[in-house]
């Protein structure tokens, strides 16, 4: 489970892409270091090791928080594949 939170306002918001069949699981494995990045003073938001449900299209997904909103800027993707 995850929410967004502003650090402004403190309101919550729903997380990226989430919703019945679009969400992102993303381990949270504390082996394996951080695998969500934001700061307080920026609107970027970094997950890592990410994958849209069923374990498809797996990478680092970059958004941008505004408006209450999470809004997808580029995902870099891991062809599963491959490995």
């Amino acid at each position: 489970m995850m929410a967004v939170v502003d650090a402004r306002n403190g309101k919550v918001h729903s997380p990226p892409l989430s919703g019945t069949g679009t969400g992102l699981y993303v381990p949270m494995d504390p082996m394996s270091g951080r695998n969500i990045d934001s700061h307080r003073n920026s609107t970027l938001m970094t997950l890592r090791n990410a994958c849209k449900t069923g374990r498809t299209e797996c990478g680092v997904y970059y958004f941008n928080f505004q408006h209450g909103q999470c809004k997808l800027i580029q995902r870099d993707l891991v062809d599963l594949t491959k490995q």
